[in-house]
């Protein structure tokens, strides 16, 4: 059986066990409902996962896209693409929960306070099935990477599935809020993935401030009109504030190292322009001429004379070309081609 076939048959697996969501015989709020929805989300995304391996394999890109000269992240390209993937289902679970918690102010007002005993169970159906399904995606990391453990990573999970659980069994204020706020705050982490591999470093910037602000605002307004601060609402605050400080510090990072952010715009196209050169190599395609891209080089160095890019007001994501035309041209090419 071919690769293609093998990867078809891998996505129609995963379809087909997640519909099985809707059909899970047990009331939500439950043990069994929590750990049934986890494996069946877990196990789905982990299909997913696989077979965009086997798709970076076959394209000869073990580790990461041709178009980034030196991969260091924490696991290989094919992770965080599938990663991404797999995390836009928070786009419909936030759309689900929207109405529950946004419809009018006095909504808007009780999901700071309600619990899970002011609901009915049958209500929070999309809930819990939230808090599951990313405690799945959580399990589903650490099945794929238990050889290559990172410890900031399992701290990372290890504090999401404190989160998820306590959101799913514990006495916590703002439990309908909180179903909101987390495919949030996901929908950021999916954005840090996106930009791994692809480099979309302004839709980052925004999105994953946007997602911690969100995480920081509503997290804060429940802690805050709590009427009794319990050790499991104490430290589910600190794991939330924890997290979204931790997103802040590794965005900004990533995106200076990457030169996206503060870094001089001439150093940055020669950084491309060194990337672009290898792929196009090593499929045999002619590279741009030197003295062209000397004189290209030149040129752009003369701008930043003035100081950084964020000295003259840039923000993250406006940095000088961020892709030469070779390596755009390459990025295209084998996007297609995964």
């Amino acid at each position: 059986m071919s690769g293609r076939y093998v990867e078809g048959a891998l996505y129609v697996s995963a379809g087909i066990i997640l519909l099985t969501t809707f059909w899970v015989p047990h009331v939500p709020g439950t043990v069994e409902f929590f750990v049934i929805q986890a494996f069946v989300w877990g196990l789905a995304s982990y299909l997913v996962c696989y077979a965009r391996k086997l798709r970076w394999l076959q394209a000869g890109l073990p580790d990461g896209p041709p178009w980034i000269k030196k991969w260091e992240e924490t696991a290989p390209a094919w992770a965080f693409e599938a990663s991404f993937l797999v995390q836009m289902s928070n786009i419909v679970f936030a759309l689900g929960m929207a109405p529950a918690v946004l419809a009018n102010g006095d909504m808007l007002r009780k999901s700071f306070t309600l619990q899970l005993d002011d609901l009915e169970p049958s209500d929070m159906w999309l809930d819990h099935v939230i808090f599951a399904s990313l405690a799945g995606f959580m399990v589903r990391d650490c099945v794929l990477f238990y050889a290559n453990p990172d410890l900031v990573l399992a701290l990372h999970h290890l504090g999401v599935l404190i989160l998820m659980v306590s959101f799913g069994f514990a006495a916590i204020p703002g439990v309908r809020l909180l179903a909101f706020i987390t495919p949030v705050v996901e929908i950021g982490t999916s954005f840090y993935c996106a930009f791994s591999v692809w480099r979309w470093a302004s839709v980052y910037w925004w999105v994953m401030n946007l997602s911690n602000a969100v995480m920081f605002l509503g997290t804060s307004g429940i802690f805050f009109l709590c009427p009794a601060w319990t050790p499991v609402v104490v430290i589910c605050y600190i794991i939330g504030i924890g997290l979204a400080v931790g997103r802040t510090t590794v965005m900004v990072d990533l995106l200076r190292k990457h030169g996206f952010w503060g870094a001089p715009a001439g150093q940055v196209l020669k950084v491309s322009g060194a990337t672009a050169a290898k792929p196009s190599q090593a499929e045999g395609k002619s590279s741009p001429k030197p003295a062209a891209n000397k004189a290209g080089f030149q040129k752009v160095s003369e701008k930043p004379q003035n100081g950084s890019a964020r000295k003259r007001g840039a923000t993250p994501g406006s940095r000088v070309k961020p892709e030469s035309t070779t390596t755009a041209m390459i990025q295209s090419a084998h996007t297609s081609s995964l």
